[in-house]
C-alpha cells in the first residue's frame, strides 16, 4: 500500500510539473506575441498611415493635374476665340478707320493695272440697302465707299470678283464707266463699294 501510494504521488507530481510548465510556456509565448505585437505595432500603424496619405495625395494630384488641363484648354479656346475676333477690329473697324482696306484696295488696283484715284467714305447708304434683308447683319452698320479708278474695263469682273473675296467682304452696288476710245487702259471708272463697321469693339480690354 505505501508503494502504491508512493506512486501516486509522484504521479501527482509529474502531473503538476507538466501543467506548471505547459502554463509557463504559454504564458511565456502570450508574452512574446505581446512584446512582438508592442514593437511592430507602431511600424504597421506607420504603413498604415503613409499608405492613407499616399492615396490622399494621389487623389489631389489627380485632382490638379485635371485643373490644369481644363484650366490650359480654357485658355487655348479664349486666345482661339480672340484672335478671329480681334481681326473683325480690321476688317470691321468700329470707328470707321479703313486705312487697311484702302491700303489693301490700292494694292489689288495694281495688281489689276487700275490707278486709284480718289477715295470716299460717307456714313449714308442707299436705301435700297435697307430694303435687302441679305445685306443687313446683326451688331453691323453699313457704310457706303465710293472709288474712283482708271484702267482697262476688261479687267473689272477679275478686279470685283477678287475684291469682294477678301476679308473686308465689300459688296458692289453700283459700277460706272464712260469708254474712252483715245485709251482704253485710261477709261475712268467709278464704284461705288457697301462696306461695314461693327457697333462696338469686337474685343474689349
Amino acid at each position: 500500500m505505501a508503494q502504491l501510494a508512493g506512486s501516486r504521488n509522484v504521479l501527482d507530481l509529474l502531473q503538476t510539473s507538466q501543467q506548471k510548465a505547459i502554463s509557463t510556456g504559454l504564458l511565456t509565448f502570450a508574452l512574446m506575441v505581446a512584446l512582438l505585437w508592442g514593437s511592430f505595432r507602431p511600424t504597421v500603424i506607420t504603413i498604415i498611415e503613409t499608405n492613407r496619405k499616399f492615396a490622399e495625395k494621389e487623389v489631389l494630384l489627380q485632382k490638379l493635374d485635371t485643373q490644369n488641363t481644363n484650366l490650359a484648354t480654357l485658355l487655348l479656346d479664349q486666345l482661339q476665340q480672340e484672335e478671329p475676333l480681334s481681326a473683325l477690329d480690321y476688317y470691321f473697324p468700329s470707328d470707321g478707320d479703313y486705312s487697311l482696306f484702302v491700303t489693301n484696295l490700292n494694292q489689288i488696283s495694281k495688281k489689276y493695272s487700275f490707278l486709284m484715284s480718289s477715295v470716299s467714305f460717307s456714313s449714308s447708304y442707299f436705301r435700297q440697302v435697307e430694303k435687302i434683308a441679305a445685306l443687313q447683319f446683326p451688331e453691323m452698320t453699313p457704310m457706303t465707299f465710293q472709288v474712283s479708278l482708271t484702267g482697262d474695263p476688261a479687267k473689272l469682273g477679275s478686279f470685283l470678283s477678287y475684291l469682294e473675296s477678301t476679308p473686308f467682304q465689300p459688296k458692289v452696288l453700283s459700277v460706272a464707266y464712260t469708254p474712252n476710245k483715245a485709251d482704253v487702259a485710261k477709261t475712268l471708272i467709278s464704284l461705288t463699294l457697301l462696306l461695314y463697321k461693327m457697333s462696338g469693339p469686337a474685343v474689349v480690354k
